[in-house]
């Protein structure tokens, strides 16, 4: 705590404390930590695009079983058809922004 017998005023106090500020490194600024935080969501490799292809293709297999019983008949079994066809055309648009990205190198 700081004495404010002392002669310090409320706003010598608030210049101090934004005085600190100026001298954090630069990784500790809010939009380098935006940065970072986006990076975590940003998908870089084949292994990854796998892995979330993997886990698509999982829980549309469970709708699609799902859309089977509520539906029976070729309605439940196109419906099922669709889910996965979705995970498909996703897994390859997300192989090709890889590669993109890989060809490109940004």
């Amino acid at each position: 705590m700081v004495n404010m017998s002392a002669g310090f005023t409320v706003s010598d106090l608030l210049t101090i404390a934004l005085g600190l500020f100026r001298y954090w490194h630069d990784p500790c600024s809010l939009s380098d930590m935006f940065t970072r935080l986006s990076r975590l969501f940003t998908i870089k490799t084949k292994f990854e695009v796998f892995a979330i292809t993997y886990a698509l293709a999982l829980g549309a297999c469970e709708r699609g079983l799902v859309y089977m019983d509520q539906y029976p008949g070729f309605g439940g079994k196109l419906l099922a058809l669709c889910c996965t066809g979705a995970v498909v055309m996703a897994s390859a648009k997300m192989l090709e922004a890889v590669e993109i990205r890989r060809t490109f190198e940004y």
